[in-house]
């Protein structure tokens, strides 16, 4: 089970610096967030910090690189984030 979770982080990570977001968070995201810069606490949701993420380099919004960005606002592993994105939709 540990080693599946570590391969699922891995992967969420890989995808988050690769830059590719998966479409269901494209159709939240799309069109309705900018690049201009923000602090954690500033973001509204936990799409528009993967976006800054991915979409816009701002890498200093994951600051210990698990691909999980604005852990206050996105949850503090990558399945608390998947549940928070697709409430989101």
């Amino acid at each position: 089970m540990k080693v599946l979770g570590i391969a699922l982080l891995f992967s969420v990570s890989c995808l988050a610096f690769a830059g590719e977001i998966p479409d269901w968070i494209k159709t939240t995201a799309s069109g309705s967030f900018d690049c201009s810069s923000k602090y954690c606490k500033n973001m509204s949701s936990c799409s528009e910090a993967y976006y800054k993420l991915t979409e816009c380099g701002k890498k200093g919004l994951d600051r210990d690189k698990d691909g999980v960005p604005c852990e206050n606002v996105c949850g503090k592993t990558v399945s608390a984030m998947q549940q928070r994105l697709q409430k989101e939709q």
